[in-house]
């Protein structure tokens, strides 16, 4: 009862698919029933062809009526095959483009999915089993095995017809192997899908090293440390961990077509014998009609078994239908918004309070945060400071809603976070992210994040970050490519010139408020003193957060958060905490004897 439950589940999935299909391709459906129905005539004008061409030479009919007979029957022939042939291909030209959609579908979703989710392996396993349905031709496998279902059931029906006016015992015979050949199917392929989800995360490690070899920074590394070797036998031992489940799987397919191959010699012995008989012994058959029988036989077992085996496919590629929709139906921030969430006021000014917030990531039993209570005036420059893993990334997240409370609440001029539209909310930032990415599109493209260009503005900000003379001594200027990867001449820049560009991106959106971390790590002292300059002109009167190693950094900021271990151990100006000569004094003055030491050397 289970497995039909299941069987009728995936069937159900089916439904769905074919539903998205009709909303995004109605051609694709068109197409697909019109081939139907010439497909389904195809068997019958072979059939009666070879049938009536032999009845015709046993009464030895005359040439001018033979003839024009079997030309015409050849000619339906070459109709029906040349139009099945074009139907197809347009079929295959809107299917592709379907596989094209559901692709963008699932980009649109991982987009939309919450931050912290992505991060988890579960999350990343469900996409890689819901590109199962594209990246495996399941979702051509899939409209075929619709197709054959259809088609073959049409066929059938003529057939079973024809086959009326002979002994009833054949067609049992030809039930009984085709129920033996599709149970073999069904074992096959119920095993051929846990093969798959157990090589699921080898298949996404295998990513993982594609990504590797062809990524420029992994190069970099690989070849400075000498990890090629080590890198290249952990890839072999991945690919023989895949080869051994490939050959799993085809060696079931191997033993599943033996069975067909022998189920099938033994219906021909048979058929051959039974139908002998009567046209040399019993004499009540015609050789017209041993032609007649015999290909409705074939073509009987054939449709039949095609039939079964397109229903075993449907059920089994409709387990993949359901990692699709698993996945799409991952709910998000955006699936539970509200429409009648107010809107951001539009405020010069913002301020925030965090009030007991608490925060633990999926699958983690620390916490990264712990019992944070903030309040960060309209307009003040806030800088955020600790070592490695103190939770300075983790607070700025949570102030972008890039990951939610575990516990408490954060306020933006008084109101939760959570009761405004996401997108609406983030508008309000301006961010340089510490882990900052740049895309391989222009120059441009980078700095106005693919928005309508204020070339003027572009340029200035350009200019404002110490880009100019990189990009005018660019052929193309401002409309230069990153990488290699849309243009032979697009350009590879340094670590100071991206982490450059990241923040003329920034700088370009202008938004009220500004989270910077680590803006500057990749740039030398005087260009980071110039950077800074130009954020305090630009950030005046604007709700500032600094997220920084670098003690030197935070000497105009208002305020300066001190983290450790998730908490928050100490707050106040830089003169205020230097004063107290607690953890950032301590802090402080291990970089000041650093740069002081470096000082005497140079």
């Amino acid at each position: 009862m289970l497995k039909n439950s299941r069987i009728f589940k995936n069937f159900f999935y089916t439904k769905k698919m074919f539903a998205l299909m009709w909303k995004n391709d109605k051609a694709y459906i068109i197409y697909m029933l019109s081939d139907i129905l010439i497909y389904s005539c195809i068997p019958f004008i072979n059939m009666y062809l070879i049938k009536i061409s032999i009845s015709m030479l046993e009464t030895k009919a005359e040439i001018g009526l033979y003839v024009p007979v079997i030309l015409g029957l050849l000619a339906a022939n070459l109709a029906a095959n040349c139009t099945h042939n074009f139907l197809n291909y347009k079929r295959d030209v809107h299917g592709s483009m379907i596989s094209v959609i559901l692709y963008k579908n699932i980009f649109v979703k991982t987009l939309d999915i919450d931050y912290e989710r992505l991060l988890d392996k579960e999350i990343k396993e469900r996409r890689e089993l819901a590109l199962g349905i594209i990246n495996n031709s399941r979702f051509a496998n899939l409209a075929t095995s619709f197709h054959n279902i259809v088609s073959n059931i049409v066929i059938l029906f003529g057939i079973v017809v024809i086959l009326s006016q002979i002994d009833f015992w054949i067609l049992m015979l030809v039930l009984l192997i085709v129920i033996i050949n599709t149970l073999s199917i069904r074992y096959r392929q119920k095993y051929e899908r846990s093969i798959h989800l157990d090589l699921t995360p080898a298949v996404r490690r295998n990513g993982y090293f594609m990504q590797i070899g062809s990524d420029f920074s992994f190069v970099k590394e690989i070849k400075t440390y000498l990890m090629d070797k080590q890198i290249i036998k952990r890839y072999i031992d991945l690919q023989n961990e895949l080869r051994k489940g490939i050959d799993k799987s085809l060696s079931l397919s191997l033993a599943g077509y033996a069975i067909a191959y022998v189920m099938e010699a033994v219906l021909n012995g048979v058929v051959y014998v039974y139908l002998g008989y009567r046209v040399l012994v019993r004499y009540d058959l015609s050789i017209a009609n041993f032609s007649l029988f015999l290909s409705a036989i074939t073509n009987f077992n054939r449709s039949i078994q095609s039939i079964i085996s397109a229903f075993v496919n449907i059920s089994n590629d409709g387990q993949y239908l359901q990692d699709y929709f698993d996945f799409m139906d991952i709910q998000t921030v955006r699936d539970v918004e509200e429409a009648s969430l107010p809107e951001i006021s539009n405020h010069e000014m913002y301020s925030f309070t965090m009030e007991n917030v608490s925060y633990r990531y999926p699958h983690k039993e620390d916490y990264a945060l712990r019992n944070i209570n903030l309040k960060i005036e309209a307009g003040e420059k806030l800088a955020i400071v600790g070592e490695n893993g103190a939770g300075k990334s983790t607070l700025v997240l949570l102030l972008m809603r890039m990951i939610e409370p575990t516990e408490g609440r954060i306020l933006l001029n008084g109101t939760d976070i959570r009761q405004y539209h996401i997108e609406e909310y983030r508008k309000l930032f301006s961010t340089v992210f510490q882990d900052f990415k740049l895309f391989s599109f222009t120059i441009q493209d980078n700095i106005t994040s693919l928005e309508e260009p204020n070339l003027p503005l572009a340029v200035q900000v350009a200019e404002n970050v110490g880009l100019e003379k990189k990009i005018t001594s660019l052929r193309k200027g401002m409309d230069t490519y990153l990488d290699k990867l849309y243009d032979n001449e697009g350009v590879l820049l340094s670590g100071g010139e991206a982490q450059r560009l990241a923040i003329a991106r920034a700088l370009y959106k202008n938004a009220p408020i500004f989270v910077l971390d680590e803006p500057t790590a990749a740039l030398d002292p005087k260009m980071e003193h110039e950077i800074y300059a130009k954020f305090r002109e630009i950030t005046e009167g604007k709700t500032t957060f600094y997220i920084t190693h670098r003690m030197a950094s935070t000497h105009f900021c208002d305020r300066i958060i001190v983290l450790k271990e998730g908490n928050i151990i100490e707050t106040g100006s830089h003169k205020e905490l230097i004063k107290e000569k607690g953890y950032y004094n301590e802090l402080y003055q291990m970089q000041a004897q650093y740069y002081s030491e470096t000082d005497e050397k140079e």
